[in-house]
Formats: structure tokens, sequence, C-alpha cells
């Protein structure tokens, strides 16, 4: 049976939100302001998010990210999708690229020094930071 769930997530930089979704495979739309409509299951209305990821062949529904007024992100899902959209893996790249994303916008200030992924998937960062 399918139900509109809703979580909220430890996701707070757009950029990088978009960037992991991508990532792993998704096409994303990105919507300013007050968002876009999230379609569910049938065509129903679940309200609006900032970014989406539309409905596709192995989905029920839309997978919409809503900001919230604290600039986390509560994830729309549909139960049927939540085995198909690996939370884990979206947490932990939302957070590599969050950081690779400060390491561009302050090229004088750190550096990547290594990294990697272990067998269990866990993305392992080491940064430098420079000193003058």
């Amino acid at each position: 049976m399918s139900e509109h769930t809703t979580m909220i997530c430890e996701l707070d930089d757009q950029e990088a939100l978009v960037q992991s979704l991508e990532e792993m495979g998704n096409k994303v739309e990105v919507h300013e302001n007050n968002g876009a409509t999230i379609q569910g299951y049938g065509g129903r209305s679940w309200g609006s998010a900032q970014v989406i990821v539309r409905k596709k062949a192995d989905l029920y529904a839309d997978i919409g990210f809503e900001k919230m007024p604290d600039g986390t992100y509560k994830m729309h899902i549909d139960s049927g999708d939540k085995r198909k959209l690996d939370q884990k893996k979206l947490t932990q790249l939302h957070a590599k690229n969050k950081i690779q994303n400060i390491i561009k916008k302050n090229p004088g200030k750190y550096k990547l020094a290594k990294a990697e992924t272990d067998k269990t998937g866990a993305i392992k960062l080491k940064l430098r930071v420079r000193t003058n």
C-alpha cells in the first residue's frame, strides 16, 4: 500500500543535496522560494518542495525535499519508495559534497589531502587547513 511519508533530514545545503541526488543517478529539479508541487501516488498533490526528483519508472511518486525555516530539509517520499533511496548514502554524499564545495570556495584556506570510500561504503575525507 502506498502512503505519503515525511522525514526530517540532516541535510542543510541545497547545492550539496542536488549534487548528491544526481550522483546517485537521479534527475533533479530545483525550484526557488515556495517550490513546486510534489505529485504523490495516483497524482495526488503532497504540497510543494524546492528540490524534487520526479517520478520515474521505478518510483511510485515524486521525492521532494522541502526547505524548513531552520535551513534543513523535510523529505516527502512514498512509503514504497523508501527502500529505493539509500538515505545513508545520500547523507554521506551530502556531507562529502558540502565539504568539497567549501574547499572550492576557499582554495587558499583548505586542501583535500585524502578521500576514500571503505568497504562498508563510508566516505572518509582528510583535510588540511592552510595557515599563513
